[in-house]
């Protein structure tokens, strides 16, 4: 598994090897309701070394997501972003985003105005917009700390393989929904966990700074909180419309 190559540091992990879940645990990072059960534990090797991990299950909005005790720090965070080869050039890649892309494309005009919410090292997808002659913002925690861009109001926001880094969801999501435009759409990418997946051995788990999984019933959850409608959804995609 690709994780084995990256040297990983958790916060104490073998302190918490069989202690009971908390409250900060059982309280769910999307909803903020203390409502969640314990969804599995399991043991990882990572750098030659076992780590075990517990996931939680929210009962209110379905999210899955990591204990705060297993996150990794923000340099190693960082680290393993500055691994991902985000390169337009590669059909593959370009493929990628254009899953997120081009069903939003045919909901916007050329006049609207957009922002790339967590850019990444290189904001590819951001350039992919603008070949097609699209404004775009960007914004990212590590790589381009802009907080100018809280200022303004914004027609299209896309958040591509980001929303499952978030160690708190709930304030990432109506940061967006707070700056988009009454008529705008929100457009999210992220590997929703779908029943009958096999989580312990699910690819898109095992990176580690995965830290939250939509179940489609988390997207539902979402709508209903901020007022939006959908109007677009794949297991990888879906696209939020601001409505009133």
């Amino acid at each position: 598994m690709f994780i084995l190559l990256f040297e990983i540091r958790f916060h104490n992990p073998k302190l918490y090897a069989t202690s009971p879940a908390s409250m900060l645990d059982l309280t769910c990072p999307l909803c903020l309701q203390p409502r969640s059960k314990k969804y599995i534990s399991l043991e990882q090797k990572i750098s030659g070394e076992v780590f075990k991990l517990d996931y939680f299950s929210c009962q209110n909005c379905h999210l899955v997501y990591l204990s705060e005790k297993n996150y990794i720090s923000l340099e190693d965070e960082k680290n393993r972003y500055l691994t991902h080869n985000n390169d337009l050039r590669q059909k593959a890649y370009r493929a990628h985003l254009n899953q997120l892309w081009q069903p939003l494309k045919e909901k916007l005009s050329s006049d609207m105005q957009g922002l790339d919410y967590g850019s990444g090292p290189v904001p590819a997808l951001a350039q992919l917009m603008a070949e097609e002659g699209f404004k775009v913002k960007t914004w990212d925690p590590f790589f381009c700390n802009d907080v100018e861009v809280f200022a303004h109001k914004y027609d299209f926001i896309t958040c591509m393989e980001v929303i499952e880094h978030c160690h708190k969801p709930f304030n990432e999501i109506d940061k967006m929904c707070t700056m988009l435009n009454k008529g705008g759409y929100l457009a999210m990418g992220t590997s929703l966990l779908m029943e009958g997946m096999d989580f312990v051995k699910w690819n898109y788990r095992m990176d580690p700074t995965h830290v939250i999984f939509f179940r489609e019933k988390t997207i539902a959850w979402v709508a209903q909180e901020w007022k939006l409608r959908i109007v677009y959804q794949t297991p990888k995609v879906f696209i939020f419309h601001k409505e009133i």
